[in-house]
Formats: structure tokens, sequence, C-alpha cells
């Protein structure tokens, strides 16, 4: 992973083939429910490389339980999500209200400790990811999944 702070890493350019964007209530039942719904979605586009779709639904169970759990809720506001594949490759995005802090991934947290994982385990799962602040005061935080490497099946 690279060394540079996520908030200075640039979203990779892909050459998008699909994308879908939705938004997302911000609530426990609804987040579980677009996380599903973006397992459907890559079966869908034919993505099947267990690998890819197994990260990228664990990604986008921590990026929107972060968005729900860490950033200012604005009364109707909703959490964006919208991801997009190119070739295998999978960017995930999520825009959220902003917050007081930058996510930044927690000291090593302690075996019983049941939060301060999420963005370590993005930060192992995705092959880059990274976040920024929008002109209006929201943030978007992303992730990349690269293709499945040669010699994996579909």
């Amino acid at each position: 992973m690279s060394r540079v702070p996520p908030a200075l890493r640039k979203r990779p350019r892909l050459p998008v083939r699909r994308q879908q964007s939705v938004s997302v209530v911000p609530h426990e039942i609804a987040l579980q429910n677009a996380r599903h719904g973006v397992t459907a979605l890559l079966f869908s586009w034919g993505l099947t490389c267990k690998d890819v779709v197994d990260r990228v639904e664990l990604i986008v169970s921590e990026l929107l339980t972060n968005a729900l759990l860490h950033t200012i809720p604005v009364p109707g506001d909703e959490i964006g999500l919208s991801v997009a594949e190119a070739d295998g490759a999978v960017l995930i995005e999520v825009e959220d209200g902003g917050g007081p802090t930058a996510p930044a991934i927690r000291p090593r947290a302690e075996d019983e400790c049941e939060h301060g994982r999420g963005l370590a385990l993005v930060e192992a799962m995705a092959d880059s990811w990274a976040w920024r602040t929008l002109p209006n005061g929201r943030r978007s935080t992303w992730a990349y999944v690269s293709a499945t490497p040669e010699g994996d099946t579909r």
C-alpha cells in the first residue's frame, strides 16, 4: 500500500464500462440491503470471481458503516453509493455528510474491541483507497479493487 496519506491519493481513472449509483437511507437495514445489492449487481455484470466480489462487498459494508457512524447527519440526507466496473476492476465511492474529523486508520484495536477496524479492513482489501472533502462540505471516500490476477478463474 502507498505511503501517501489517504487524503492525498489520486482516484484511479477507469475506462468505465458500467456504473450504478444509488442513494442509501442512513439506517443499518438499508446499509445491509445496499451491500447485498452490490453483490447482486456485480454478478449481473458477469463478475463472478469470488475474491473480487467478496472484497468489494466487505469494502462497501465498511465504507457505508463509517458514513453512518462517523459523519454529520443531515435530516433527510442520504448516503451516496456508486460502483463502477472496468474489465473486472471495481471502483466503489461513498459520499456522506462529512464530519469534524478526517477518516483515519486507528492504531491496532484490541482483539476484544468491536469497533475501530473498518478502514484497516478497507486498507487490507483494496488496492488503494482515499477520501476527499467536496466543495459542498460533504465527503467522498473511494476504494479500488483490481481485476483478478491472471491464472484465477472468473
